[in-house]
């Protein structure tokens, strides 16, 4: 009897406690990278989404062109952006869209931050996790109501099985 309640008490006590949360994360460095535009609006531009996330950061500080592996997705966790040409004191935002076919550029993030005098900003963000499915390219442009153009653009995620 003593064995079968301390049974029911496990049980419920299993029952009761909180599941784990899994946490989507890189598991190895190889998986981490960084991204930045050519300048090149190949699938972008015709789209409305404005330029091509197409360059890869290697570890050695040079660019290469960034194609995602078929098996892949690839998470955005944050982007770091400068603007220029905008209006001073308005809020200039930075974009992050998926395009592909037949997606005409979704947006998938945005964030701002104020003018300064000369019209510029600079600003970093943490993007929540936007997973990029293979076969779409990621964009990314600059507007809101103080216009402006981007002039310095990196994201930065990871790669990882697309299940």
């Amino acid at each position: 009897m003593k064995r079968s309640m301390i049974a029911a008490w496990a049980g419920i006590v299993s029952l009761a406690a909180p599941a784990a949360a899994v946490v989507l994360a890189p598991s190895r460095a190889s998986q981490v990278v960084v991204l930045r535009r050519s300048g090149a609006g190949t699938v972008c531009l015709p789209k409305g989404g404005g330029l091509d996330v197409d360059l890869q950061m290697a570890p050695d500080g040079s660019n290469q062109p960034f194609t995602q592996p078929s098996d892949q997705a690839l998470v955005i966790t944050g982007i770091d952006w400068a603007a220029t040409g905008g209006t001073a004191g308005q809020n200039i935002t930075a974009v992050i869209r998926l395009a592909g076919t037949p997606i005409t550029a979704q947006l998938a993030f945005e964030t701002g931050a104020v003018a300064d005098a000369a019209g510029a900003t600079i600003a970093s963000a943490l993007v929540p996790n936007v997973v990029v499915a293979p076969g779409l390219t990621v964009c990314a442009g600059a507007g809101g109501p103080g216009g402006g153009s981007l002039s310095q653009l990196v994201i930065h995620g990871f790669l990882t099985a697309n299940k």
